[in-house]
């Protein structure tokens, strides 16, 4: 009796270790993980050039999320987002009355690039419009599009 890790390892002749082979990855099957952001309006958007070092200086806006464009322009308002939910030291209460509205709200954004159109078009769509997303046609087809073959159906109807 050949064990279930056995079937779903296929050897290669060349090679004599055994290697996975996923049919479709995680990655592609569900959304980025998502962090939460406070968004705050700004109140006169010809500020936006000092808002932006202000909030740099508590917020700088890491490498990892430059994924995101910070403003969001929405209905002649400019919304932009301040600093994770958690985040330790906010912006001081004088400051924030200066340059925003009163009301803040809290929006998810992915925490790593989307990979296929599909999960760029819900994050955008349920959390942040604000999004950039950089096709990468043979990646969609390859995952999208996946003709399985006859041993990628056996290993799914072991799972079921």
């Amino acid at each position: 009796m050949i064990s279930p890790a056995k079937r779903l390892c296929s050897s290669s002749l060349s090679l004599i270790k055994h290697q996975w082979h996923p049919i479709v990855d995680d990655d592609y099957l569900r959304l980025p993980n998502l962090i939460q952001m406070i968004v705050a309006r700004v109140k006169d958007r010809q500020l936006t050039s000092d808002i932006i070092p202000l909030i740099d200086t508590i917020y700088p806006w890491p490498h990892s999320l430059k994924h995101i464009r910070r403003l969001h322009k929405n209905d002649n308002h400019l919304d932009i987002l301040l600093y994770p939910s958690s985040f330790v030291t906010p912006l001081e209460k004088t400051e924030f009355d200066k340059y925003f509205e009163n009301e803040t709200r809290l929006i998810n954004i992915p925490e790593n690039p989307c990979l296929l159109k599909w999960q760029y078009d819900i994050c955008i769509k349920e959390h942040w419009p604000g999004l950039a997303f950089r096709e990468n046609k043979i990646l969609e087809q390859s995952q999208l599009h996946k003709d399985l073959t006859e041993q990628d159906d056996i290993i799914l109807d072991l799972f079921q």
